[in-house]
């Protein structure tokens, strides 16, 4: 071989190196910029993935080689993306075993209050519905113990009394009304500090919706902690407040004390309202005065540290649920006749203690509790203005619930697998670095409870919708041009 040839070899083989890197080059640039505004991320269990994380934390997730389950709720992942998008839409490939009867996936939307927008994937409860008449309509199936409506419209237009409806996933609009309420003039004060945010409903009548919140700010963070405060019915809003947080004062992490935050709203229907207090766990509520007497509140509710010798609340959860991350607030909690015993930090603990509204007294403060109730801190001021719901531990032989209401798609079969999907709006979504958090929720599953059961994980596969390139570089020269 002449060297003529020998260079001419040497020259094709540098430029075949050139173009792979020239299209690696361009694969990558076509990963991050997304000209056509889709594109789909695919992980496979054991295997590590630049843009969708593995499952955290480890003590939840049990991986094996190839195969890979949660085993406690939750778990979470995350996922990377290079650019911003509109729309994802999670497909999950799973395999339950044991008997934890519903699968959620969420997103998270709100880190300061750490909210996750939660989608259905398996609810068994419906799933196996057996004697149900079914009907769809809306974007919403309608089950019927006995075949009353033809259609889910007409349902919405006329629905029956609101003790005989149970819903999954989805906010009813019935209105809610208490027979023979009527206003109090005392103002009422709950002196029980809660930190954090928490939720409350409230019934009015010929009355104005009042609530005057006093608050420490902790400052135990150097982060601004402005609280927002909403006001709801049937998933409208009524009413929007933000209260921003002046700074540290000098001298540093000083506590700001007896700081005040006012809502009022007049000429409202009666009818049930929902607050919304959203703040970081800086700030604790000392005590809330309203003219509102019909008081309940939607868990978690952090019962803050204090002075108190017992907290008494009363509930309708079945289920409740307690943790504290303080070893001082270790203690034995009574649910009804049930005792609830927190013997660990960091960990929650349950108990079941029957329908019906009953006293909890917590001996110590500092105690996150929450159940799949209300509560309240008076007996006669407790209410529950929602529909119940189709939690685990719901029974179809119910037999004061003949109709249940949903936003939900059951689970498709793939041989061994069953497949479903779950649609994000990422546009308001919480972004940290290019990266979303998600998680699979299956509530129940405990992974230190001596049980054997968890959700196998087949596969994730995100796609990602949004502007095109073409789009983005159109918004841009708007805006240049302004």
């Amino acid at each position: 071989m002449n060297i003529t040839n020998k260079v001419k070899k040497i020259n094709l083989l540098r430029l075949f190196f050139f173009l792979v890197l020239v299209v690696f080059f361009l694969f990558l640039l076509g990963q991050a910029l997304v000209p056509g505004g889709r594109i789909v991320y695919e992980r496979r269990p054991g295997r590590d993935n630049f843009f969708i994380k593995k499952l955290t934390p480890a003590e939840r997730v049990a991986i094996a080689g190839k195969e890979e389950a949660v085993i406690g709720d939750p778990a979470y992942f995350s996922l990377f993306v290079p650019r911003t998008f509109d729309r994802a839409t999670l497909k999950l490939k799973f395999r339950p075993v044991g008997g934890n009867p519903i699968v959620e996936a969420g997103l998270l939307a709100d880190r300061k209050n750490w909210r996750y927008e939660l989608r259905p994937l398996e609810n068994r409860h419906l799933d196996d519905l057996a004697g149900w008449e079914a009907l769809s309509g809306n974007g919403l199936t309608l089950f019927q113990k006995k075949k009353i409506y033809g259609s889910v419209d007409a349902f919405l237009k006329k629905p029956p009394p609101f003790d005989a409806i149970a819903a999954y996933n989805y906010e009813l609009k019935t209105a809610y009304a208490i027979a023979g309420y009527a206003p109090q003039k005392e103002p009422r004060t709950i002196g029980v500090p809660l930190r954090g945010s928490f939720q409350l409903y409230a019934y009015i009548k010929n009355e104005p919706l009042k609530f005057s919140f006093v608050y420490d700010d902790l400052n135990e963070n150097l982060d601004r902690d402005d609280i927002d405060i909403f006001v709801f019915r049937g998933g409208e809003k009524k009413g929007e407040w933000l209260i921003k947080d002046e700074g540290l004062a000098e001298g540093g992490k000083t506590i700001d004390r007896n700081k005040k935050a006012r809502i009022e709203i007049g000429d409202l229907p009666e009818g049930a309202y929902k607050v919304e207090f959203k703040a970081r766990d800086d700030i604790v509520v000392r005590k809330i005065e309203t003219g509102q007497h019909r008081l309940a509140f939607a868990g978690p509710l952090w019962l803050a540290q204090s002075d108190a010798s017992s907290t008494t609340l009363f509930t309708d959860s079945r289920e409740v649920s307690a943790k504290t991350m303080n070893p001082a607030s270790l203690a034995e909690a009574k649910i009804g006749d049930e005792k609830l015993t927190i013997a660990e930090t960091f960990k929650q603990s349950s108990v079941l203690s029957g329908d019906g509204l009953k006293k909890t007294v917590w001996p110590k403060s500092d105690v996150i509790i929450s159940g799949d109730g209300l509560w309240s801190f008076g007996e006669g001021s407790f209410f529950n203005p929602q529909a119940k719901k189709i939690g685990r531990h719901f029974s179809a032989a119910d037999e004061m619930v003949k109709f249940i209401i949903a936003d939900y798609t059951p689970p498709r079969r793939e041989g061994e697998w069953l497949v479903n999907e779950a649609a994000f709006d990422l546009r308001n979504a919480y972004r940290e670095n290019g990266r979303f958090t998600f998680l699979i929720s299956v509530p129940g599953l405990r992974a230190d409870d001596g049980i054997v059961d968890k959700v196998e994980i087949g596969g994730i596969e995100i796609i990602l919708e949004g502007k095109t390139l073409a789009e983005k570089l159109g918004e841009a020269w708007d805006e240049i041009k302004k």
